[in-house]
Formats: structure tokens, sequence, C-alpha cells
């Protein structure tokens, strides 16, 4: 038995009802600074619940949607998202939890705009800003320099990105308030 895709599925529907639907756009991006509310429970054995409020406008129709700022060690089997603003208008038809396999190329890319040092052969270094990971392209004492043949050392870990991809069907334009609820490891050590 062959099964169907959800997203042809959708796509297929929201073409079928005449609904709007922006094929190739980019995700609307809903991030921490959309975030409203944020309530914790912690359990025992380095468990918790968190449930969090973010507000964004969303278009009408089929709407494709990234969820960031989403915590690593999310349970993604645990996480329900709805809508509070107009809960029946608002169906998520896909989620897809996404997390960063890092790379040395993305790690480079999150410390564009910021400070790296560029070791030499001989031992010496140079502070530099990382303009661009293409080349790569650093601006050393307002000089712009192209490459770099020795080691490049990065300050400090980043957090890699985790996020909820989703394909939402939207009924009416306007602020919605989305509720998210997920279990994760709370990643605290006993005293």
């Amino acid at each position: 038995m062959r099964t169907i895709p959800k997203r042809l599925i959708a796509l297929t529907l929201a073409g079928a009802l005449g609904l709007p639907h922006a094929v190739g756009a980019a995700p609307v991006s809903i991030t921490a600074a959309d975030q409203r509310d944020l309530m914790i429970t912690v359990y025992n054995g380095n468990l918790g619940l968190v449930k969090e409020v973010r507000e964004v406008r969303l278009g009408e129709g089929l709407v494709e949607a990234r969820y960031a700022d989403v915590a690593s060690q999310i349970d993604p089997t645990s996480v329900h998202l709805r809508s509070l603003t107009d809960p029946t208008g608002l169906r998520i038809l896909e989620q897809n939890y996404e997390y960063d396999l890092l790379s040395s190329e993305k790690l480079m890319e999150k410390y564009v705009g910021r400070r790296v040092r560029l070791y030499q052969g001989n031992g010496t270094y140079q502070d530099a800003t990382l303009l661009s990971t293409r080349g790569p392209v650093y601006d050393i004492n307002g000089q712009i320099h192209m490459g770099h043949f020795g080691n490049v050392v990065l300050p400090a870990a980043v957090e890699t990105a985790t996020n909820l991809d989703m394909q939402i069907l939207n009924g009416l334009i306007h602020l919605q308030a989305l509720c998210r609820q997920a279990r994760s490891q709370l990643g605290c050590q006993p005293a």
C-alpha cells in the first residue's frame, strides 16, 4: 500500500479549495522575541514541562513557519502547538523537529560579525572580526583580509539552532497567540 505525504495532501487541498499559499516563500519566523508568556514546571529526574505563548501575524491559507529558539533537549514527541486566538481557524498540518548538525562551516557561520583569533604557523596570533565565511574574509585592525593560512580559534561554544518547522493552515490574517507545550530535559545537575 502506498502512502501519500501530508505535504502533498495539504498542497492539493489548498489548491482545490482555492486557498492562497506562497510556494517557495521563506517560512514565517516565530522567535523568542515573539514570546509573551512562559511557564516551566520542574519534575524529578531533570524533566520539565515548558509552556509558552508567542504572538505572530500569519498570512491566510497554507503557511510555512519556523518556530525557532526551541530547547535542544526537547522531546519532539511531546510537542503540542495550538492557537489561543483562533483555535478552530488554525490547523497544524505538519510539524518537524529540526536540529542543527554541527559542522565547521555552520560553526563559522555563527561567528560572522564576531571576534575570532587567527593563529599563524609560528605561534603568534591576531584578533579579527569574521566578515564572511566565503573566502573567508576578516577585518584586522580596520583592514580587510581575504583568506588565512593558519588556524582560526573561536572564543566560546555557541548553541546550535533547534527549530520546529511547520505547515499551518490559517483561516484569517490576524495576530495569532500560539501556545507551545513540550517536555524537555532540563540539563540540571545535582549539587
